[in-house]
């Protein structure tokens, strides 16, 4: 059997309608269902928050999870009452190996979000069938529509991001290894050096489960000057007239000479400026090591950027 595989993903392709929507990544793998939580909202504009039904008096009975067919068992695995938790079933809701969520249709928030609504002129409220007709870059445009999230929590492994901790790494400062083979940058891994993040782009890497080691050098995020100064006191008096004075109140008996102490401490903290900068003056960053690179062979990381000023189109809001 040969695979078909377009070499660019476009609705006019051919094999644009045999393509699997229904699969959802969460970037991670080796899921685990005791510590796994997941639900789908609706972003309400009428209630100004995040629910996790269709706001329709004929809808609001039936959570998102159970319209859309991922809540249909109970915690006996029985189909008699859902019980409004996701349905962790291995190989049929998700692959927890991998760290995908898998819908019972190919169109999960198109035709069968339309068939299950079953009212013609409501669906058209809600069905966002620009998410599987239309390039994702061309669906996110579609504000009214876009407004169905997947939200949880899990527990797994990260699929290909390391978070090294550190931000501001002196670039050509980090060194990754795999299973005691250093790994070659830009081909093996990529190096966000301004948040510290570590990305893994060899797929065999991450399939073979092999361990992945980073070590590096970090800067400071930034340096301070302080000038700082300040002044404590101390008093302390021992008074007999005071204790005469409480002596006089009913059921007391005092001889013993009152001590009264008084202390106070002050500080101020003075910028690090120097005293021939004008009082207004402004100052200016270098941003030094602040580049954000994108990769340029990832087109997944690209989107279509307004139309500039001035341009013809660009009083266009949609």
């Amino acid at each position: 059997m040969k695979l078909l595989k377009s070499n660019s993903s476009s609705p006019s392709n051919a094999t644009w309608d045999l393509m699997m929507k229904n699969v959802y990544s969460l970037g991670t793998r080796n899921l685990k269902e005791n510590d796994f939580k997941l639900d789908i909202y609706y972003a309400s504009d009428s209630l100004g928050t995040n629910i996790t039904y269709l706001p329709e008096q004929e809808l609001k009975s039936k959570s998102l999870l159970q319209m859309l067919g991922l809540d249909r068992l109970d915690s006996n695995n029985s189909k008699e009452n859902p019980n409004g938790i996701f349905d962790f079933i291995q190989g049929y809701t998700v692959d927890a190996t991998s760290g995908r969520i898998f819908f019972p249709s190919v169109e999960p928030f198109g035709n069968y979000l339309r068939e299950k609504i079953g009212n013609g002129l409501l669906a058209d409220k809600y069905v966002f069938e620009e998410l599987y007709d239309s390039t994702k870059t061309v669906a996110k445009q579609i504000a009214e529509k876009d407004k169905f999230y997947l939200i949880g929590e899990y527990t797994g492994s990260a699929a290909n991001v390391i978070q090294t901790g550190s931000t501001n790494i002196p670039r050509g400062s980090v060194v990754v290894t795999a299973g005691g083979v250093t790994l070659v940058e830009n081909s093996d891994y990529q190096v966000d050096y301004s948040a510290g993040t570590v990305t893994i782009l060899n797929q065999n890497i991450i399939d073979a489960g092999t361990n992945v080691q980073v070590s590096l050098e970090s800067n400071t995020l930034f340096n301070m000057q302080r000038f700082i100064w300040g002044f404590n006191l101390s008093w302390k008096k021992e008074s007999q007239w005071l204790t005469n004075m409480i002596d006089r109140l009913p059921f007391l008996s005092c001889t013993a000479p009152s001590s009264i102490n008084f202390s106070a401490e002050f500080a101020k903290l003075e910028a690090g400026t120097s005293s021939e900068v004008q009082s207004e003056a402004s100052y200016i960053d270098d941003f030094e090591n602040t580049e954000n690179g994108i990769d340029i062979k990832s087109p997944s990381q690209w989107m279509l950027a307004a139309i500039p000023h001035g341009m013809p189109g660009s009083s266009l809001t949609n």
